[in-house]
């Protein structure tokens, strides 16, 4: 155990210089000037007082005369401010004095008192302004304050292994918390309260923070104990007994006696801290801590196993990374650097890149800013991009002296894993840093036990639920070391760096291929083939960023029926959520992977060459859209035949198209023929054919029929209403229809009644800005216009406007009909 050691005691040292400070001055930088002016006027009225600028000296180590002069005062003067209270240091001067008189100089009670200070005594006063008879009072109160007799203080053991971090950044509320959870009052339990375990993942910063925290609050506790699990209990338990005990270090004690009597000392009512440090799990170190109901001592530990028993006296608080800007602030105060903004932003992205993690965070700062580096933050980034692997392996010693390199931090926690949950692993690096659906694990077994098998022994499938239960069991194992972070009931999220460093060892063991493989498979099999289904929406958004990561990391050339499959699937769910534009190149590349490996004729090939043609249409592209709509038609027939559901889709394609490029009369008989042989293979009210049925009854309005297009259109919302329901997409487009219908046969109000309810409808299932609800927005507005409410009508188109043009560009289809309608209207 190395020995930070603190011992400290009041009264006038035996050299006879000046004697303890009776006042300590804790105040906030930015508010110097108030600090000083209180300095002067006490020290003008008689009483010693310790304030920094007068007293530090250059060179000195600070932190420790600041903590030397804190507990020697007889009291505790806080000059509060709201600069006070956000202050990484001076709110903590306060905990565990017993003497405590706060000014309150700017802000209310309650803004700005901390725990410790509410029911403490305080004064309203502002050192820069105060009167006169407030200063007395303020000299009357410390008088009074100082006439107590203070308790004889007992020398100060304070043994911890690591000075203070300088760098330490963005824990604050972790500190508080830790304060308020150690000390809570008692409820079901006498000891309840006496025990917090923080867990997280390797290099998350749980031993920076428990070190931090001993340091902070230090004045609660005139003993702190710190024991590293790693070099054995018992060994550790035997010295902590020698710093109780230096009288009898050198007694003929075996180390388990010395150990046993530590123990009992800390079971003792003293006010302790006990620090266990890398605890390995809850079963090896129960045996060891402070647990009578009598004991003063509060015992924090830390540790990568999260499988601790959330009861009695024991609880855990998770850790999780830091925030964007505290790891910005962190990397420019330990690199001494002042960025301009390139390397502000650099510094950002590079954070981003690390996933925040405070290890790698260290070790890129550590590179950094080592003397002769010669390198900036967009320099580190620019390597780490290229040579991750590399950066990744050395291991900085930095402020936290942190001994391992960010690739193998995981190590030890990764040999306690079972074969199924490091197959897990290996299976999500291929994956983004964003919640994984646990679906995505529950559901792929066969991928699963295949990687794993690299692993160890697998045990073949043995029913679904005993199969169900080992994909469980395998994400619980990586829950247990906290190698999975944000874990719901529906998903859990791997940290970024953890699945760099998986890939890189997929790399090493020849694996690479094989695990991404298995990845893509998993993803192309779970991403929601009902793109038209909103309830599968959700589920679509949660795949999305891994569906993009994944192909990122396969690279523009990869080809595989798994990668067309799923750029097929997202396309549909990209386009049919309002992003066709999102969507195209996943369409391009669907159907260039499909036109090499299959052919140009092959059936998924002609499906990839319609929703390649059916993006640019909803693009506004229709001419383009044509030819491909032509040549999926040609070759479905000749392949699949003429009564074939895909060749007859493919018809009624060619035919929206055509009337959408204005030649109703070429697209009427072929949105015939395919409505009726829809009817006749699919059925009805088959999707497919109710869509055949809106396009027929458009292409009859379109020729100036709208009286034969009305029962086509009532037909088509009567059907999806009863086979989709009455807030599906495709029925909201049925209505629509039918309400233009209703509007061009001159009976407005009831047009009105359908586009109301159809806007409603859209914007509570697709959103406000969906284009489906835009054109909603138009359709209604234009109606407002024409029953005579311009008013109304162009505030509404107005805004649609706005929001299509910021959305989907000025150029887009519905912009520019957006912006017609809105001079239509009567606007601008």
């Amino acid at each position: 155990m190395l020995a930070f050691r603190m011992v400290q005691t009041a009264g006038t040292p035996e050299d006879g210089s000046s004697p303890d400070p009776e006042l300590f001055i804790s105040y906030a930088s930015a508010d110097l000037d108030r600090a000083a002016a209180l300095q002067a006027r006490l020290s003008g009225a008689g009483f010693r007082v310790w304030f920094d600028k007068a007293r530090l000296r250059p060179g000195c180590n600070w932190h420790q005369e600041i903590e030397s002069a804190c507990e020697a005062a007889s009291v505790v003067v806080p000059l509060l401010t709201p600069h006070w209270k956000t202050s990484e240091w001076t709110r903590f001067e306060t905990y565990g004095h017993a003497a405590i008189l706060a000014l309150l100089a700017e802000g209310t009670p309650d803004e700005i008192l901390t725990p410790p200070l509410k029911g403490k005594q305080a004064i309203s006063l502002d050192p820069l302004t105060a009167n006169d008879a407030a200063w007395a009072a303020l000299a009357t109160a410390l008088h009074d304050l100082l006439a107590i007799p203070r308790p004889e203080r007992e020398p100060r053991l304070v043994d911890l292994p690591y000075p203070a971090n300088p760098y330490f950044a963005g824990r604050d509320a972790e500190l508080v918390r830790i304060h308020e959870e150690l000390h809570e009052a008692p409820a079901a339990s006498l000891t309840q309260g006496r025990v917090r375990v923080l867990v997280g993942m390797g290099g998350i910063g749980k031993t920076t923070l428990a070190n931090e925290y001993a340091r902070r609050f230090w004045r609660l506790y005139p003993q702190i104990l710190w024991i590293d699990a790693r070099r054995g209990y018992q060994s550790e338990f035997a010295l902590i007994f020698d710093e109780f005990f230096p009288e009898r270090a050198i007694a003929t004690l075996k180390p388990e006696e010395k150990a046993a009597q530590a123990l009992a000392e800390l079971n003792g009512p003293r006010e302790r801290l006990l620090v266990i440090d890398n605890a390995e799990d809850a079963g090896s170190v129960r045996p060891w801590l402070p647990r009578r109901a009598t004991s003063g001592c509060r015992t924090l530990i830390t540790s990568r196993f999260s499988g601790w028993a959330q009861a009695g006296d024991t609880r855990t608080i998770s850790l999780d990374v830091l925030q964007p800007e505290p790891s910005r602030r962190f990397l420019l105060t330990r690199t001494g650097r002042t960025a301009d903004a390139a390397e502000r932003d650099a510094c950002d992205t590079l954070a981003g890149e690390l996933g925040y993690l405070p290890l790698a965070l260290e070790q890129a700062a550590a590179y950094v800013g080592q003397a002769g580096s010669g390198a900036s933050f967009a320099d580190y980034l620019r390597l780490y991009q290229a040579a991750a692997g590399d950066l990744l392996a050395r291991g900085e010693l930095g402020s936290t002296e942190y001994p391992d390199p960010v690739i193998t931090t995981w190590q030890t926690s990764l040999a306690k894993l079972a074969p199924e949950s490091r197959a897990v692993l290996r299976l999500c690096a291929w994956l983004a840093d964003t919640p994984i659906p646990r679906s995505l694990v529950l559901d792929g077994a066969g991928d699963v036990l295949a990687l794993a098998a690299s692993f160890g022994p697998v045990a073949p499938p043995a029913g679904e639920a005993a199969t169900e239960l080992r994909m469980r069991d395998a994400v619980i194992g990586l829950a247990r070391y906290s190698m999975v972070l944000d874990g719901t009931d529906t998903s859990f999220r791997v940290h970024g760096l953890v699945q760099t460093v998986e890939r890189l060892r997929a790399a090493a063991d020849g694996a690479e291929a094989a695990a991404r493989g298995h990845a893509l498979a998993r993803l192309a099999v779970a991403f929601p083939n009902a793109f038209r289904d909103p309830s599968c929406w959700p589920l679509c958004r949660l795949l999305l960023p891994h569906q993009r990561a994944l192909s990122e990391r396969l690279g523009e050339r990869f080809m595989s029926p798994e990668q067309a499959v799923l750029l097929n699937r997202t396309g549909n769910f990209l386009r049919e959520t309002g992003d066709a534009a999102a969507a195209l190149p996943l369409y391009r590349r669907a159907l260039e992977s499909r036109e090499q490996m299959l052919g140009a004729e092959h059936p998924d090939t002609l499906i990839s060459v319609s929703n390649l043609a059916f993006c640019l249409l909803t693009l506004g592209d229709a001419a383009a859209a044509l030819p491909l709509y032509r040549r999926a038609l040609d070759s479905s027939e000749t392949v699949l035949g003429a009564g074939d559901p895909q060749t007859l889709t493919c018809l009624n394609n060619v035919a929206s198209c055509l009337n959408s490029l204005g030649d109703a009369k070429a697209a009427l008989p072929l949105f015939v023929r395919a409505l009726m042989g829809l009817e006749h293979v699919l059925g009805p009210e088959h999707p497919d054919t109710l869509d055949s049925l809106n396009n027929l009854a458009g292409c009859l309005e379109r020729l100036g029929e709208p009286a034969a297009a009305l029962p086509l259109y009532r037909r088509a919302v009567e059907s999806s209403e009863r086979v989709l329901g009455a807030e599906h997409p495709s029925t909201l487009i049925s209505v629509n229809n039918l309400a233009d219908c209703l509007q061009k046969l001159g009976d407005g109000p009831a047009a009105l009644a359908l586009y109301v309810r159809t806007l409603k409808s859209n914007a509570r299932v697709l959103g406000a800005e969906h284009p489906q609800t835009l054109i909603c927005v138009n359709n209604l507005g234009l109606c407002l216009a024409s029953c005579g409410d311009a008013a109304a009508a162009v505030p509404l188109i107005g805004r649609a406007a706005e929001i299509a043009e910021r959305t989907l560009g000025t150029d887009h289809p519905i912009t520019r009909q957006l912006r017609a309608s809105l001079v239509q209207a009567g606007g601008h």
